[in-house]
């Protein structure tokens, strides 16, 4: 009843297909670009097989230790193919980029719980490997592999205050992969105006979080408050630059540094027995900058939504709430932002 060890196996797959055909009339014009009929036909997958184990065990009054590892095999995968026809509906121009990235990634870790008093912590370490290999079926002299390794910490310290009470400082590393959609070097040059495509050169982004974190729970109120400064130095980042035939280029780079200072609330209270609200928002500043690109943005965001929470006679649970989304910055600009109500009715 102290020990435990877990076993686990998961699958996943997430295949995509995009066919896009273009079809010109043209009338006498004059255009600064060749409108040709096309076919493009582009298939991704990402496919991954992870293995894991975990044990978990006492170490004391107080104190536990959970220790463990993991193998993943990932696999992404794309082919593509795009055909142009003249008038006649003869092939004029027939291009395949085929590109398969596969990475086989081991990790292990440890973490130690413990608690004295109204002090409690939390330590962990997990180091990962993972070995690259990227093939071009063909164009075999693009071929390259390598192999790397990240060290990634983890600490929690926190006083309870009262009982239900506490509060606590947390620091967290994150790294993120890049997926299919961000490697994928296919260009689908059917649109003479702009392409978008993926960069198979892209490295793990790595980011830290330094939290203060606040939490109450009673039979009345749960309150969770977080202030959170994160800074990356090698973001993930979409980008568009126009090049030398005026075409408009979107791909992705490691090429961003960004810091961000957050604050969460959320909060949900008992107003009755069968009634409850509950309110949760946000707001960040962020400076968002690439030397590469000699390009800086930065400005403020802000979330927030409130719901009520009512019990209805034959136990039908009714949700009710609106909610409202800010801009969000990026490097090159900001998306717009958006609001909504919504109600639900479950039995």
């Amino acid at each position: 009843h102290t020990r435990s060890l877990v076993l686990s196996y998961e699958f996943s797959s997430s295949p995509n297909r995009t066919r896009d055909y273009r079809y010109y009339s043209l009338a006498a014009t004059t255009l600064p670009f060749t409108l040709n009929d096309s076919y493009s036909d582009a298939r991704t997958r990402a496919t991954d097989h992870t293995v894991q184990v975990d044990y978990t065990t006492p170490m004391g009054q107080g104190q536990t230790l959970n220790v463990g590892a993991k193998y993943i095999n990932h696999l992404n995968k794309s082919d593509a193919s795009y055909q142009e026809y003249d008038e006649e509906g003869a092939t004029t121009r027939t291009t395949l980029t085929r590109y398969h990235d596969r990475q086989q990634i081991v990790a292990g870790y440890a973490e130690h719980t413990a608690t004295f008093g109204k002090w409690s912590s939390r330590e962990g370490l997990r180091y990962e490997h993972t070995w690259q290999k990227t093939t071009y079926p063909d164009l075999p002299a693009q071929n390259f592999e390598k192999d790397y390794g990240n060290l990634v910490p983890s600490a929690t310290l926190s006083y309870s205050l009262a009982p239900a009470t506490n509060i606590g400082l947390t620091y967290a590393l994150r790294i993120v992969r890049p997926g299919i959609s961000y490697l994928n070097p296919y260009r689908d040059p059917s649109d003479p105006t702009q392409v978008t495509y993926g960069n198979p050169d892209l490295d793990v982004e790595r980011s830290h979080n330094i939290s203060l974190v606040f939490n109450k729970y009673s039979a009345k109120l749960m309150l969770n408050v977080t202030l959170s400064q994160s800074f990356c130095g090698n973001q993930i980042a979409q980008y568009t630059f126009t090049d030398a035939d005026n075409r408009l280029n979107t791909t992705y780079g490691n090429n961003v540094k960004n810091r961000w200072t957050n604050l969460n609330a959320w909060a949900r209270t008992v107003l009755g027995k069968k009634t409850s609200v509950m309110v949760n928002g946000y707001v960040g500043y962020g400076d968002i900058r690439s030397s590469q690109l000699d390009e800086r943005n930065h400005g403020w965001q802000a979330d927030g939504m409130v719901m009520l929470e009512q019990t209805l006679p034959w136990s039908v649970k009714w949700n009710t709430g609106l909610q409202a989304s800010g801009k969000k910055y990026n490097l090159q600009g900001y998306t717009g932002g958006m609001s909504f109500a919504f109600t639900t009715l479950n039995k």
